[in-house]
C-alpha cells in the first residue's frame, strides 16, 4: 500500500496515526498465541504487569512483525527509505487493582539521538481499549521542544527509570485515546507526549512497541539513559553505520 501526502501531513500535524491493519484476524490470533506461549514459558505475568525487551533477537514472530512490509511501508513514508530497527519492547498490563500504568513521557528522552528523529510503532497483541488502559496521546505535542523528565521512583510506573512529565490540566484535557483492535498498529513521533492509564478491566492488554530510526542518526552512548542500541538495518541501505554492523538474527 502506498502512503501519500495526506498520510504524511496528518502525521506531521498530529504526531501520530492509528488504526492501520497489518494482520487479519487469523494472523492476529497467531501473534497472540506466540505471545501467550512466551508468557507462559517465562512466567511473565509477575506483579500485575510485564515488560520484556529486544525479543526480535530470539523470537521469530517478533522479528517477522518488525520486518513486515505492512509496517515498514508507512514507516518509510515518515522517516525515509533507509530504516534501522532501533529496538522492541512488550508492554503488558493485566486486570489487577488498576495500579500499573505508563506515565506521561516522550520516547526520545531516553535515546540520545542526533538528530532526534524516531518513530514508535505500537502493535496491538490484544484489543486495546480505554477500559483496559490503551495508550493516550496529546495531538501536536511533538512540535514543541523535548522536555526535561523527572525520575521519581513510583512502583506503579512501568517505565524502567520512573521517568515522567508533569502536565497542565489543559494538556491532560486535550489527550485522546488510541483504541486499537488486535492486529492493528499506531505510529507516533518520538517526541509525542503519550501515556497509558491503568487496566481497570478483567482483560489483559498487551502491545509490542517497535522503534525505528533513519539510518543517518547517531546515538551518544555516553549520554544515553539506556544501553546503546544494536540497531539493525531492515530496509534500504546504511552507508554511515553509526550503530556499527549488527546482523539480523538467524532462526532455526
Amino acid at each position: 500500500m502506498k502512503y501519500g501526502d495526506d498520510f504524511v501531513e496528518s502525521f506531521r500535524v498530529q504526531g501520530f496515526v492509528s488504526g492501520i491493519r497489518v494482520r487479519d484476524r487469523q494472523g492476529a490470533d497467531a501473534v497472540r498465541e506466540c505471545w501467550d506461549a512466551l508468557e507462559a514459558a517465562e512466567d511473565l505475568p509477575a506483579n500485575g504487569y510485564s515488560t520484556t525487551h529486544s525479543r526480535h533477537l530470539d523470537q521469530r514472530f517478533v522479528w517477522d512483525l518488525a520486518c513486515d512490509p505492512k509496517i515498514l511501508d508507512p514507516v518509510e513514508a515518515l522517516i525515509g527509505e533507509n530504516i534501522l530497527l532501533f529496538g522492541t519492547r512488550f508492554f503488558c498490563k493485566y486486570g489487577d487493582s488498576g495500579r500499573h500504568r505508563v506515565s506521561w513521557h516522550q520516547d526520545l528522552d531516553s535515546w540520545a539521538l542526533t538528530p532526534p528523529v524516531a518513530v514508535t510503532v505500537w502493535y496491538a497483541v490484544d484489543d486495546s481499549t480505554e477500559q483496559n488502559g490503551c495508550m493516550q496521546v496529546i495531538p501536536g505535542s511533538h512540535r514543541a521542544e523535548l522536555r526535561r523528565h523527572d525520575t521519581t521512583a513510583d512502583n506503579g510506573n512501568i517505565l524502567g527509570r520512573g521517568q515522567h512529565l508533569h502536565l497542565t490540566e489543559e494538556e491532560k484535557a486535550s489527550a485522546v485515546p488510541v483504541v486499537l483492535n488486535a492486529g492493528e498498529i499506531s505510529i507516533h513521533d518520538g517526541a509525542l507526549l503519550h501515556a497509558s492509564m491503568p487496566n481497570l478491566s478483567n482483560r489483559r492488554r498487551c502491545g509490542l512497541a517497535i522503534r525505528y530510526v533513519p539510518a543517518h542518526v547517531r546515538q551518544h552512548a555516553d549520554l544515553a539513559k539506556s544501553p546503546p542500541s544494536k540497531a539493525i538495518l531492515v530496509r534500504g541501505c546504511d552507508r554511515v553505520k553509526n550503530f556499527g554492523v549488527n546482523h539480523a538474527p538467524v532462526f532455526s
